[in-house]
């Protein structure tokens, strides 16, 4: 992580942690980046306004495009295993599109850790589709979200489907945390506080464009990082 970047950040600020390192007994300390909470009504460039109404104008293209589609609704279920796979492999996580669609009708015995980490976000995906015009986006519907992802999975911990209470790092396993890429913020009553103004921000109703809105909820989440595996998908998913 850039520190000494980051310490010049105009949108955050760096907080120290500690702790100790459990493979070595050894005490560490380091920085966390925490964001500063979104702005209401964000004072937008003209680029930045021209650059998201030209997205919004492509969405309600495709929009106006299935709607010609005699049952559009055929077209989702392999979309959706498309986006799982490319979403996973994101994460490290590979499978073929075949392999995913076979998933399908498989038993979890049956499964692969590839396939069953993909089916998860599948699972999760169709659940939150299901749902997306009847239930707001909160911190509850969220953790049910982050458990159906990281199910029977390595990523699944004691906390999974809460916020987490341990620190993350964004970087490769097994490696001090001073060599991590980014590190988030810190667990207890700044990421409790974190995702409270995130998610009266995302419920809050102003002029943003949405497209705009939606990348600005997506940096914040995956800034906050709040729970212990599985935020990279989950914020694709949200967004």
């Amino acid at each position: 992580m850039d520190v000494d970047a980051l310490k010049e950040s105009p949108i955050g600020t760096l907080v120290p942690i500690s702790g100790t390192d459990p493979r070595t007994t050894q005490p560490w300390s380091y920085w966390a980046y925490l964001p500063d909470p979104l702005p209401v009504n964000p004072d937008l460039s003209a680029t930045a306004i021209m650059a998201t109404a030209r997205a919004g104008n492509a969405i309600a293209r495709l929009d106006e495009a299935v709607a010609q589609l005699p049952r559009p609704e055929i077209l989702v279920r392999p979309i959706i295993r498309r986006e799982a796979a490319s979403t996973s492999a994101l994460e490290g996580t590979y499978a073929s599109f075949e392999d995913v669609l076979t998933a399908d009708f498989l038993d979890d015995r049956e499964m692969s850790s590839e396939q069953r980490e993909i089916r998860n976000y599948v699972h999760a995906t169709e659940v939150a589709v299901a749902h997306i015009t009847e239930r707001r986006i909160s911190r509850t519907f969220l953790g049910e979200l982050q458990l159906m992802i990281v199910r029977g999975t390595r990523g699944e911990t004691t906390d999974s489907g809460d916020i987490r209470s341990h620190q993350v790092a964004i970087g490769a396993h097994n490696k001090p945390i001073d060599t991590a890429r980014f590190v988030p913020c810190p667990p207890g009553d700044q990421l409790e506080a974190g995702m409270a103004a995130w998610e009266d921000w995302v419920a809050h109703e102003d002029n943003t464009l949405i497209v705009a809105k939606m990348a600005m909820a997506h940096y914040q989440f995956e800034t906050l990082h709040p729970y212990g595996d599985g935020n990279g998908r989950l914020g694709r998913l949200i967004a």
